[in-house]
């Protein structure tokens, strides 16, 4: 067990404005919000970005360009890559994440 309460937490990446990007982190509690971290463990991203639509239509005509598509193969995503083995770790040795991050976890499939 460490002797300080590590948090693992989202913490904003200031790229530009009305485009939020978050990186997973392990920090000490103890430390300012503006501190360095003890370890990046990942990113996420939350605007959903669409997929790029296929040039071609399936009876191979070209495909107009529509800023409006409803179709199935251009649904938005959102990006979530951690380290799984990192996360486990600071789990193991008593991190404890965020509501936020708790979440997150469990959807990409990590036991919290």
């Amino acid at each position: 067990m460490l002797p300080w309460q590590v948090v693992l937490r989202l913490a904003r990446t200031p790229l530009t404005r009305n485009a939020p990007r978050y990186t997973l982190v392990a920090t000490n509690t103890a430390a300012r919000m503006t501190a360095l971290p003890l370890e990046t463990l990942g990113h996420y991203d939350p605007v959903p970005k669409p997929a790029p639509a296929p040039s071609r239509s399936p009876n191979n005509q070209p495909r107009p360009i529509s800023l409006w598509s409803t179709s199935q193969e251009t649904a938005p995503t959102k990006v979530l890559a951690i380290n799984k083995d990192r996360v486990g770790y600071w789990l193991g040795v008593g991190a404890k994440p965020s509501k936020t991050v708790g979440r997150l976890l469990r959807q990409a499939g990590v036991s919290v």
